[in-house]
């Protein structure tokens, strides 16, 4: 049964979150635990209780990057083999960052082959120091790591599971904004696909009479910025996710000016 199992972790300013889901897209389990002093260390002992407490076995586990430590880069390369693809994203994406080559982990999507002969790709780079702190709180945790993977993608297969429950599909690119505690995640979607996302240090500590206007602002310079940019065709959606109360007053501003699914 434990090998039918995905087990995610997710580490953010103030939490640890680990949950597991089956083939299924279902829920097994799921725990939260407020991280009272924020070092590794000690954030691989809070990991290890939450699994050890629950008896968890941690099979397939998988560690979400958050956006902030990800450079996204979109790239148009001329031509449309794969293998060519591959060899010019190899040489272009280290002069769209701020990295030696050798100090970063670099990987890319094909978002679409266009007919004028170029191809867009969406290039993903994250530096080692990133990735090796993962490995570091994940074997304090005496836990076995399989796999790194972004934030985005983990909110886009979400997504994905939720539409497949749905008679009716979605057509064309949405926009999912992610409601943390203290910041939040904007993706672009589009089917199966990430067209672009941008953390935003705004969270739901934030929704008060004050600073809700600059949320509100950052919402709307990101969406400016994809349609400027031409990331993708017109949105047609909105999707909301954090708790109701969160959805409910971040809905009530927006959806003056947006068309919002809950």
């Amino acid at each position: 049964m434990s090998k039918d199992l995905t087990s995610v972790l997710e580490i953010t300013d103030r939490y640890v979150k680990f949950l597991q889901v089956n083939r299924q897209g279902f829920i097994a389990h799921c725990r939260i635990q407020e991280i009272t002093q924020p070092s590794d260390p000690e954030i691989a002992k809070v990991l290890s209780s939450m699994v050890t407490s629950a008896r968890l076995k941690t099979i397939n586990l998988v560690a979400l990057i958050p956006r902030q430590f990800v450079i996204l880069r979109h790239i148009h390369l001329p031509s449309h083999v794969n293998e060519e693809i591959e060899k010019m994203a190899t040489l272009q994406i280290p002069k769209q960052i701020p990295y030696p080559k050798e100090d970063v982990v670099m990987k890319y999507a094909i978002l679409k082959k266009e007919s004028s002969g170029y191809t867009k790709i969406l290039a993903m780079v994250v530096h080692k120091e990133v990735i090796e702190r993962y490995l570091k709180i994940v074997k304090g945790a005496k836990l076995t790591l399989n796999k790194l993977a972004l934030s985005s993608a983990g909110l886009l297969h979400w997504y994905l599971y939720e539409e497949s429950k749905l008679e009716k599909k979605s057509v064309g690119p949405i926009a999912l904004i992610h409601l943390d505690s203290q910041h939040s995640e904007i993706c672009f979607l589009n089917g199966n696909k990430l067209l672009f996302a941008r953390n935003i240090q705004f969270g739901a500590k934030d929704l008060t009479e004050e600073h809700t206007p600059k949320f509100l602002n950052e919402i709307a310079l990101t969406f400016e910025t994809y349609t400027k940019e031409a990331i993708d065709e017109a949105m047609t959606r909105i999707v909301l996710v954090g708790s109701v109360r969160e959805i409910r007053l971040l809905k009530e501003r927006l959806e003056s000016q947006h068309k919002i699914r809950r």
